[in-house]
């Protein structure tokens, strides 16, 4: 078992992370940074992921918990997820909640998001949007992840420590390019 897949568990996530990003935006020259928290709750059992091969109701459309395995507008193969989607849905989902002040280009916005995290028994962790739409998956063994919108390209790569972890995302598009970098450092430490 590697160091990843001993920590990043949804018993590793849950509680209370000071975050701080940085957003390097090579399109319009500008630098941002996002100070704030993250605090991973248990979902309650209505939302978050759910998984489609159960529930033969589930229809994948509007917004609400999200089917798993996704639909085909779901995550894509790529780093990470060698081989498409992982097969097994979450056995624990947990709720994301940021907030935070966001400094761009001189000014300041209060800011946040909520998205969902799936914890699956292979290994794999799936991530949604609030309104359950699939973002991306990773496993832990190769903590990368792609999200595609469109002409647009979201890749992550993860790593993870005892008290702290960190993203960081490549975006390119025909209008984008950035780098966005944030850590995440327990605020409780265990």
């Amino acid at each position: 078992m590697s160091e990843a897949t001993g920590l990043a568990t949804a018993a590793y996530f849950l509680g209370r992370w000071q975050m701080v990003r940085l957003i390097d935006d090579h399109v319009a020259g500008a630098f941002g940074e996002f100070w704030g928290e993250a605090e991973f709750t248990a979902a309650p059992a209505a939302e978050g992921l759910r998984d489609a091969s159960r529930d033969p109701s589930s229809s994948g459309a509007g917004p609400g918990p999200i089917d798993w395995p996704p639909s085909p507008r779901g995550p894509a193969s790529g780093p990470g997820n060698a081989s498409g989607p992982p097969d097994a849905g979450p056995d624990e989902v947990l709720v994301c909640s940021e907030s935070g002040v966001l400094r761009f280009a001189g000014r300041d916005f209060a800011a946040g998001r909520t998205t969902f995290w799936g914890f699956a028994s292979d290994g794999a962790i799936h991530v949604a949007y609030d309104d359950g739409r699939p973002f991306h998956s990773f496993r832990l063994a190769a903590p990368q992840g792609l999200h595609l919108c469109g002409a647009d390209r979201y890749e992550v790569n993860y790593s993870f420590a005892a008290e702290s972890w960190t993203s960081h995302w490549i975006v390119a598009g025909p209008r984008k390019d950035y780098t966005m970098t944030t850590r995440y450092c327990r605020i409780d430490p265990r």
